[in-house]
């Protein structure tokens, strides 16, 4: 998956960029603009340099989309996660006018 490459390539923004990428096609395809964007970042133990690379491709990604990042949460759960994975979620939340709508 792309958290295998990111891993593997030490390139984290991709990653988050992606993310948003996701997030707010499903919105644009349905006529809607992307007004925001919320994060979640889990991981066994915070490397904060990797987490911060994830972020900034967050920041970017709503940059690039036209959202604003409004928000997230961080989690360490040891138990959950082999040491250096991290997992990712996050939703974005848009409008659009009813005679707007695309099928």
């Amino acid at each position: 998956t792309k958290l295998r490459v990111a891993h593997m390539t030490k390139k984290h923004e991709s990653v988050g960029i992606d993310l948003v990428a996701m997030c707010v096609n499903d919105l644009i395809v349905a006529g809607g603009e992307p007004l925001f964007f919320l994060d979640y970042f889990a991981t066994g133990k915070l490397d904060v340099n990797e987490a911060a690379a994830v972020v900034r491709g967050i920041a970017e990604g709503c940059s690039q989309a036209g959202c604003g990042l409004i928000g997230g949460e961080t989690a360490e759960m040891p138990s959950m996660y082999a040491p250096g994975d991290y997992d990712l979620a996050g939703f974005s939340v848009g409008a659009v006018h009813k005679d707007k709508v695309l099928p």
